[in-house]
């Protein structure tokens, strides 16, 4: 479920068919909600069915008022959410358990660039290696290094910054594929969110 409006801070909670209120300071394995300026996102899996009410409060308003749009969508796929498009799912980069780096956890799942897996199949293993390694020297000399438009040649698949405090903990590319880059895909090895 997304609700969204311009220019104005909107709190958004869900009313279950059962009446269980879910909001932004619902804490649940089922739920997972994301609201900036705007909007609200929220992801439940497994819901129960039924007519859920959505309410949307406009907690900052301007005196001539705003447009609200809302939509939700049922998946019916068995495919777990991935909001950041990393190939990690959600549920995976929450993992907070020591070790859970393994099967990608203690990552953000809004973080496109924390999870490096250039073959985008949730495996990382040598193809992905070999993969950073093909790019070597690929950069992106552009004028706008790491951001499109890209120049020819360059993946931002292959190129990562390591943000720390782990050797796992990667950031957005700099638009330079260097031996970093190759030791950056190197420690995300066996790191799998497949």
């Amino acid at each position: 479920m997304a609700a969204g409006s311009s220019g104005t801070v909107i709190d958004v909670s869900l009313l279950s068919p059962s009446g269980l209120l879910i909001d932004a300071n619902t804490v649940s394995p089922d739920v997972y909600h994301e609201s900036g300026d705007g909007f609200a996102v929220y992801y439940i899996d497994n819901p129960e069915p039924g007519d859920w009410t959505v309410n949307i409060y406009g907690a900052s308003v301007p005196p001539e008022g705003t447009d609200v749009s809302a939509s939700a969508t049922a998946d019916p796929s068995t495919t777990p959410p991935d909001i950041d498009g990393d190939s990690c799912i959600n549920d995976a980069e929450l993992q907070t358990a020591v070790g859970s780096q393994a099967s990608g956890g203690l990552r953000d799942p809004l973080d496109p660039w924390d999870y490096m897996n250039p073959s985008g199949d949730g495996v990382n293993r040598v193809d992905d290696i070999l993969l950073v390694v093909q790019a070597y020297f690929d950069d992106d000399s552009d004028g706008t290094p790491g951001l499109p438009p890209y120049a020819a040649g360059y993946n931002p698949d292959t190129d990562r910054t390591l943000v720390g405090p782990n050797a796992w903990n990667l950031g957005p590319p700099n638009g330079l594929q260097r031996v970093d880059d190759i030791l950056n895909s190197v420690k995300q090895y066996f790191h799998d969110c497949s």
